[in-house]
C-alpha cells in the first residue's frame, strides 16, 4: 500500500470524521430531544431500555474518542517521527487510550456488567491470539483487556474495510499490522505470515479466524461452501451453532510463528452485528463474559491438515464453552 495513495484516503476520512463530530455537537440538543421521544414512545409499546438515547449518546462518543485521537496521533507524528523507538511507543499507547474509552464508553451507556476470567493466561509472549468474533464491539477486548492491562504490544490481522477509520488507518499502519484483502488469496497470506516473525516475549498477533461477524446466514453460507470443498469439515461445522467454520489460511500462517496460542472467547454480545441490532435494545444490561484459553506450542500439531483438524477441534470445544455460558 503506497503512502500517496494512503494520505489520498485520509484526505477524505479525516476531514469526513471531523465534520460528523461538530455535526453531532452542534446538533445534539434536537439529535438527544428526538431519540428521548422515539425511547418514550417505544415505552409505551413495551420496550423500556431507551436504546435510541443511548445509541445517539454512543455515536457522540465515538466520533469524540475519534477526533481526539487522530489530533493526539497528528502530535505525536509531528513531535516524534524521527526517533521510531519513541514514536511506536507513544502511537500504541493512543492506540490502547482509543481502545479503552470506547470500551468504556460502550459499557457505561449500555449499562455492561463484564467479568473476564484468567485474562493473565494471554501473557507472556510471544503469542498468537484467536478471538470469536459475534459483534463490531468484541474488536475492542484485545486491547483494552490484554494489551492496556499488561503492556502488551499487539499486532493485527484485520480486513482492509476498516481503513475507512481514519484514526485506526493512521496508527495501523505506523505500526506491524496487516490489513488485508479478503478476495486477494495467497499474497495476503504470506503478509499474515510475516505479521507473526519475530515476536518478543512482550508481543503477540491477533486474529479473528472466522473471518467475518457471527450470523445465521453466514453461517449457512460457510457450510454451504465447505461442502463443495471439504465436506468433512462441512459435517463438523454443522455440529457449532455460535460460531462460523474458521478460515484456517491466515490462523495456519500464525501458527508457522511457533509460538504459543491463546482463545479469546465470549458471550454477551451475540446478536450485534450492527449499530441497528443494538437499536433493538437487547444490548442494555447485558452480563459479559469473556474468557481466556492458552495452548503451549508443544501441544500444536506440526503437519498442515493436523493442524486444521486442530484448529476445528479447537474450535469446536469453544462452541460449547459459549453454549454452556449463554444458558
Amino acid at each position: 500500500m503506497s503512502t500517496a495513495s494512503a494520505w489520498k484516503r485520509r484526505a477524505i476520512t479525516i476531514p469526513r470524521t471531523f465534520a460528523l463530530f461538530v455535526l453531532l455537537t452542534v446538533l445534539s440538543p434536537v439529535l438527544f430531544a428526538i431519540a428521548l421521544l422515539v425511547d418514550v414512545v417505544r415505552a409505551l409499546t413495551g420496550s423500556r431500555q431507551f436504546a435510541t438515547i443511548r445509541v445517539v449518546a454512543f455515536g457522540w462518543v465515538y466520533f469524540a474518542v475519534e477526533t481526539i485521537g487522530i489530533l493526539r496521533l497528528t502530535f505525536v507524528w509531528l513531535t516524534f517521527r524521527r526517533n521510531e523507538a519513541v514514536f511506536r511507543r507513544r502511537v500504541r499507547k493512543v492506540q490502547m487510550w482509543f481502545a479503552r474509552n470506547l470500551l468504556r464508553g460502550v459499557t457505561s451507556l449500555f449499562g455492561l456488567q463484564m467479568t473476564v476470567d484468567d485474562p493473565q493466561v494471554a501473557t507472556p509472549g510471544p503469542m498468537v491470539m484467536f478471538v470469536r468474533h459475534s459483534s463490531i464491539i468484541d474488536t475492542l477486548l484485545p486491547p483494552a483487556l490484554i494489551g492496556d492491562q499488561f503492556d502488551l504490544r499487539l499486532r493485527w490481522v484485520v480486513k482492509a474495510e476498516l481503513l475507512a477509520d481514519p484514526a485506526l488507518d493512521l496508527a495501523g499502519l505506523w505500526l506491524d499490522n496487516c490489513f488485508v484483502d479478503r478476495s486477494a488469496g495467497l499474497g495476503e497470506i504470506r503478509r499474515i505470515r510475516r505479521l507473526g516473525q519475530g515476536l518478543t516475549e512482550d508481543e503477540g498477533v491477533v486474529i479473528y479466524p472466522e473471518g467475518s461477524r457471527f450470523t445465521e446466514a453466514r453461517r449457512k453460507r460457510a457450510i454451504e461452501k465447505l461442502t463443495e470443498t471439504s465436506p468433512d469439515l462441512a459435517q463438523r461445522a454443522r455440529s457449532m451453532t455460535h460460531v462460523l467454520p474458521p478460515r484456517p489460511g491466515g490462523a495456519l500462517a500464525l501458527l508457522q510463528a511457533g509460538t504459543d496460542v491463546v482463545f479469546c472467547g465470549h458471550v454477551g454480545l451475540d446478536g450485534f452485528a450492527k449499530v441497528t441490532d443494538i437499536w433493538t435494545g437487547n444490548l442494555v444490561g447485558s452480563t459479559v463474559q469473556v474468557w481466556f484459553h492458552r495452548v503451549p506450542a508443544a501441544e500444536i500439531p506440526k503437519g498442515r491438515d493436523d493442524r486444521v483438524t486442530w484448529l476445528f477441534d479447537q474450535w469446536a470445544a469453544l462452541d460449547r464453552e459459549i453454549a454452556q455460558r449463554s444458558d
